[in-house]
């Protein structure tokens, strides 16, 4: 892992300080408004905009910039650690929130039919977002081959998870009074500044997961107390439980007291960022109908995170933001099958537990720092939305003359593209067809059939082979020389 500091503005604004790390050949990862940056800077860099931050503050920006780079450095210290599957018996489940339509959404509800109870709100909100974005998709399930898939994924503030994504972190508690025993809905700071810390140490792994996708997550935090009291009679649903205590904390805000209002904040946070995506995280205490949930341009988590406990919403949080551009879950208990597709590119689940003929651990099915393949493609890693970076590279030629090009990425794996019919390129694959192959070496020959077939050293220090099993076709899979 490359060394990450913690750096401070010194003059300019943080967007001008963002640009500079990035001019001077770094890579900003984190980003807390209004101060304070983690990031990647080559050796020896000097900059004008910024400085080294080698102990924090008294400001939120700077304490949660350095717990967050000390909670991460913690993390890849200790090394992995025992995976647990989402829908282990005893926990439950963060979910994809689709009982009811959201505010801008992507995919909305369980049913074609919006309910009764909810199509005037729905009206309204699908008006307001219309004056924000015209590429807000408004689909929902259909039926593809007899089974019910997501349609699309993400919104016009969260479509693809590349560049700058800009998050409204909003944490809210009850007011404590003057009761000497707090209500149970009461967040101390050390609490509010453990979950920010959590959250944005979650979504820094994310952000390092795919370097060629130059994620960098920019946080615009926000407290709010409220003097809100729930009550034992509210129904139990999303939306009458979330309602209770978001509306007051958004109205304070001084956004509208409903769904359009983050919505709105969604936009504005992406906007005043100068971000490609922008979406809100609510954390609370306040009772709500399940403990972690997301759909559109907002999620929601309580902050003792259920069974799992605050100190796993760094997970928690990293699953849940994949939903938001588009990802689907991969647990059994969640229903999923391999015939769903997910994500703004309609990318199959092929990782689903249940029917996947090749699983292999992933963020969406159990409390892992890992991703598959599928869950990359559905949140958008893939060229040529983002940069392919490579170390070595030779071209071979297909029977029918097409290009087909093999590179070794920064990751070690082994990737191809080819030329399509037209001309055009097909973007990213690693050479499959199942588990990627990582290599040191490589060596690509062709058939006197006309069959590409490629030569390299595993990182094991094995020879391995691979080659298409009729011309211009696909690939038999890694097999030892």
């Amino acid at each position: 892992m490359p060394p990450r500091f913690v750096l401070r503005v010194k003059s300019g604004s943080l967007q001008e300080l963002l640009a500079e790390i990035r001019a001077k050949g770094g890579r900003p990862i984190q980003a807390f408004a209004p101060s304070h940056v983690i990031a990647v800077l080559p050796a020896g860099t000097q900059l004008d905009l910024g400085e080294i931050s080698s102990q924090p503050d008294a400001t939120s920006s700077s304490v949660t910039a350095h717990r967050t780079l000390a909670t991460m450095e913690s993390r890849e210290a200790a090394g992995p650690e025992p995976t647990l599957s989402w829908d282990m018996p005893g926990k439950k489940p963060p979910m994809f929130h689709n009982d009811s339509p959201s505010a801008c959404p992507a995919q909305a509800s369980r049913s074609t039919a919006i309910r009764p109870a909810y199509k005037q709100l729905f009206d309204k909100i699908k008006s307001y977002c219309k004056k924000f974005s015209d590429k807000t998709k408004w689909s929902y399930k259909q039926k593809v081959s007899g089974r019910r898939t997501f349609r699309d994924g993400g919104t016009a503030t969260g479509r693809y998870m590349v560049g700058r994504v800009a998050v409204a972190l909003v944490i809210v508690g009850r007011q404590r009074g003057t009761d000497p025993n707090p209500p149970a809905e009461f967040l101390t700071t050390a609490e509010r500044d453990a979950a920010a810390t959590q959250i944005s140490a979650g979504l820094g792994w994310l952000a390092l997961e795919e370097p060629r996708a130059r994620v960098e997550f920019v946080f615009d935090r926000t407290d709010i107390e409220l003097a809100v009291v729930p009550s034992a009679t509210t129904p139990d649903t999303f939306e009458d439980r979330e309602s209770v205590w978001r509306d007051p904390a958004l109205a304070k805000m001084g956004y509208p007291a409903n769904a359009a209002g983050y919505a709105r904040l969604a936009h504005d946070v992406r906007d005043n960022n100068g971000a490609r995506w922008g979406f809100v995280i609510f954390v609370t205490r306040y009772p709500v109908h399940h403990f972690a949930y997301a759909n559109a341009e907002r999620l929601v988590v309580h902050y003792d995170n259920d069974g799992w406990g605050p100190s796993e919403l760094d997970r928690v949080i990293a699953h849940q933001v994949c939903h938001i551009f588009g990802a689907l879950d991969e647990y059994t208990s969640s229903g999923c099958t391999c015939t769903q597709r997910g994500g703004a590119l309609h990318i199959e689940n092929g990782n689903c537990r249940s029917c996947a003929t090749d699983f292999v651990q992933c963020l969406m099915e159990a409390n892992t720092f890992s991703v598959c393949d599928f869950t990359r493609r559905q949140i958008g890693w893939r060229s040529p939305l983002m940069a392919s970076l490579g170390k070595a590279l030779e071209a071979g030629s297909n029977a029918d003359g097409r290009i087909e090009v093999f590179y070794i990425g920064i990751d070690d794996v082994l990737y191809h593209t080819w030329q399509l019919p037209r001309g055009n390129w097909i973007g990213e694959y690693h050479l499959g067809p199942s588990s990627p192959a990582k290599t040191k070496q490589f060596a690509v020959g062709r058939n006197e059939d006309g069959r590409i077939e490629v030569f390299y050293i595993g990182l094991d220090d094995v020879l391995y082979h691979n080659w298409q099993l009729v011309p211009n076709g696909k690939w038999i899979g890694e097999n030892m020389l």
